[in-house]
């Protein structure tokens, strides 16, 4: 077989993250011809298996290969992999000055220049890095010149799809460092995370013997395993602007309990006192607006209100555990997605594509059963359901999307005692032309009849 051939195999092992055949199928093909893409690729699948040495390296020797071909993507490609590893190390500051050098070449210009403009006043007096939050929200809002500039020449357009192209990705840039830059903020003031202590330009190396290295010892594809951990039920039901998840577990500490986002369709949240791994990452269905979102503890489950930053249908949030590789039928380890720690709000992310520093694990079995059913208000003549008790995933999801009955239903059983309140009284005295969550506005008043256009209400006899 070719190195193409295997290489092909690798990168679609690695979109399935499937780690383990992911680094196997690359590091054949990385033996028997060396490309930077292979090379970042492998980077990736070992950060998905905790391999965060063997990772950097691999970023690194991609960096220098991509030089030597003059391939500027894969030379930011490469060291936004090395961004990845950092931050996963807790190195704020390294993590964060390369993903600035990334933004800045993707503006174009000399690379040099892009490498002062990420250096430039980063450093204190005291050798803290210090760049805030709100400058990199800044530059985020800037817009690449010549991106929204529509012509009809061949080569303009041309020139428009490549800013685009660098644009899309100065933003997953961007959206990495306000995690990187949330982390380091929430550290202490002589954590070592914040000192700078790398090179931004990866130094030169002896790439033969690197290569050598590379090609002869193939990385193991798995950490030690531990046992699965029982999956958190949860339940989730939407509005077109927010998504309402709720994780049930019992006696979550309020004060412990903090949310990361590590992307902006990905969050880890916890501690979970019933679960081994303590937190847990949650996969969202789309590109959310993180200073929108909050939650709330309670004695039986979390509640996370989860804003989305472009309306919209989502499939419910997958869940994944770190720290545990539960075991396959082939007896392969699947690797843990990474630790998270902070805050009830977190910066707001702007629309682009997420960070993929986690690995995912195997969709959990989503459940949501109660020993009673609620009352809502219904004209069946069987009268309520226990809709709580319907197991239900993706699929069902799907099926259900053209049915306002089951969105109802779903609404309905999701909400707090209040919400529900007010969509009985709602729906009760509107005699069931109106239906209201809010029970500040409907609680004091009678809510009238509005029958639909061309509809009479008439009083019963």
């Amino acid at each position: 077989m070719s190195a193409a051939t295997t290489g092909q195999q690798g990168l679609a092992a690695l979109d399935k993250r499937d780690w383990a055949t992911a680094i196997s199928k690359l590091t054949k093909a990385i033996e028997s011809s060396p490309s930077p893409k292979w090379l970042i690729a492998r980077s990736k699948a070992l950060v998905g298996t905790s391999q965060f040495p063997e990772a950097f390296a691999d970023a690194e020797l991609a960096y220098h290969l991509a030089l030597d071909r003059g391939n500027r993507d894969l030379m930011m490609e490469a060291q936004y992999r090395r961004a990845v590893v950092l931050f996963r190390l807790k190195k704020y500051a390294d993590a964060d000055v390369c993903l600035a050098w990334v933004m800045a070449a993707c503006l174009g210009g000399r690379l040099a220049d892009a490498e002062k403009l990420a250096l430039d006043g980063v450093v204190d007096a005291e050798g803290r890095y210090n760049v805030s939050k709100e400058e990199v929200q800044a530059l985020l809002s800037e817009k690449l010149e010549g991106a929204e500039g529509q012509s009809t020449d061949p080569a303009a357009k041309l020139s428009n799809l490549k800013d685009s192209a660098n644009s899309k990705f100065r933003r997953m840039a961007g959206t990495l460092r306000l995690s990187v830059l949330h982390g380091m903020h929430a550290s202490p003031e002589d954590d070592p995370g914040r000192r700078l202590t790398i090179s931004i330009v990866p130094p030169k190396v002896d790439r033969a013997a690197k290569l050598r290295d590379a090609k002869s010892s193939a990385p193991a594809t798995a950490a030690a395993t531990t046992a699965a951990p029982k999956p958190l039920r949860i339940d989730a039901y939407e509005s077109d602007k927010v998504q309402t998840v709720s994780l049930f577990t019992k006696n979550t500490d309020a004060q412990e309990f903090k949310l990361e986002w590590l992307g902006e369709s990905s969050l880890s949240v916890g501690p979970f006192p019933d679960e081994p791994t303590g937190t847990v990452t949650l996969e969202l269905g789309g590109a959310a607006d993180a200073v929108g979102t909050t939650f709330s503890v309670r004695p039986t489950k979390v509640e996370l209100r989860i804003a989305k930053a472009a309306p919209g249908k989502w499939n419910t949030p997958k869940l994944h555990y770190p720290n545990a590789a539960p075991q396959t039928q082939s007896g392969k380890a699947v690797a843990p997605p990474p630790p998270a720690s902070d805050e009830k709000k977190a910066p707001s992310l702007p629309k682009g594509k997420a960070p993929e520093s986690a690995p995912i694990l195997p969709k959990a079995q989503t459940t949501t059963v109660r020993d009673v059913p609620p009352s809502y208000p219904t004209s069946s003549r069987t009268g309520p359901k226990n809709w709580e008790a319907i197991v239900g995933d993706d699929d069902d999801d799907d099926a259900d999307a053209g049915d306002p009955n089951a969105w109802f239903k779903k609404l309905y059983a999701g909400g707090t005692d209040e919400q529900r309140r007010a969509m009985m009284k709602s729906f009760t005295e509107s005699n069931g032309t109106a239906l209201s969550t809010d029970w500040s506005d409907v609680g004091g008043r009678k809510v009238e009849t509005k029958p639909p256009d061309g509809v009479e209400a008439r009083e019963w006899e």
